[in-house]
């Protein structure tokens, strides 16, 4: 694997790299449940391999209080932060990865949950920005962190824009440090600190931020229920919120890899959704009881 970032072994700058994160979840929580049927750092695994498969992948960077042994993921080792703070500490450990290991290169900043399941997420990098997000229809979270493109126009954007968040958090969003924030933060920045330059395009203090469509870059089945199906036409990346992520591995044999053809495939797949969604409903009691999983609004 060639860890040079934003290059390939011939030197060529087309290519995408890869960041993603995750931190061993707390011993009896909902992730707890999902980790032990899907690891965070096999789900990192098989994000890094859909890259691999549908993309010119050049690098692609695990930060994890686990070190994990793979021939497509680089870990950076980091301590595991509390739950109160988790997703700002997130944010703080692509701020550090921005400004000590990043070389000036095209980025997918993803969480791990995440795969690419069609070729052409290059073309995202061809528009004129330095970051892009994606919008969603929701009303009170339009905006998702769960996958970022960072562009190569200034080797510190990257930098500059998680910074930006850390500090809008910690001053307005110090209560959704450990869930949410991440969500607000993005609400804040692009519709009360950015001036909009075009239809999709924002300029925030000097960065230029793209609006992409989650439908197409960071689609979620409805209801966290993918039902083991192929998926829709025009879907570039595909993110297993929540209790889908049960789906993950199956998925990626069977929509990336391919692995399963003919009458193996047609009597494999129907008995792994089985499996899966047992799988997916046995955790539903954890995720229902999770206080910080309700939404700010919707809290007591």
């Amino acid at each position: 694997m060639n860890l040079t970032a934003g290059n390939d072994e011939n030197g060529d700058l087309t290519c995408v790299n890869l960041l993603t994160c995750h931190f061993s979840p707390v011993p009896g929580s909902s992730n707890a449940a999902i980790n032990e049927l899907i690891g965070g750092a096999r789900q990192a695994e098989l994000l890094a391999r859909s890259f691999q498969k549908n993309a010119r992948l050049g690098s692609a960077y695990f930060i994890s209080d686990v070190e994990v042994v793979s021939d497509v993921l680089k870990t950076i080792r980091a301590l595991r932060p509390s739950e109160s703070e988790l997703t700002l500490a997130v944010i703080r450990q692509f701020v550090e990865f921005f400004q000590f290991h990043a070389d000036r290169g095209k980025y997918v900043v993803c969480d791990p949950d995440v795969l690419l399941v069609r070729a052409g997420i290059e073309q995202v990098f061809d528009d004129s920005f330095d970051i892009a997000i994606t919008r969603r229809d929701d009303r009170r979270m339009p905006y998702n962190s769960g996958v970022v493109f960072v562009n190569d126009h200034s080797s510190d954007c990257g930098q500059r824009f998680y910074r930006l968040q850390d500090e809008i958090i910690t001053e307005l969003f110090s209560k959704e440090a450990g869930w949410f924030g991440d969500q607000l933060v993005l609400t804040e920045i692009i519709e009360k600190r950015s001036t909009q330059v075009s239809n999709d395009v924002y300029d925030c203090d000097g960065l230029r931020i793209k609006i992409l469509d989650a439908a197409k870059y960071n689609f979620s089945p409805n209801r966290d229920h993918p039902y083991l199906l192929p998926p829709p036409r025009g879907v570039v990346l595909y993110h297993f919120k929540g209790r889908c992520r049960t789906y993950m591995d199956d998925f990626f044999q069977f929509f990336v890899e391919r692995r399963f053809k003919g009458i193996v495939r047609l009597v494999w797949l129907p008995l792994r959704f089985v499996v899966n969604e047992w799988r997916r409903k046995s955790v539903k009691p954890l995720f229902s009881s999770v206080e910080e999983r309700v939404m700010p609004s919707d809290r007591k």
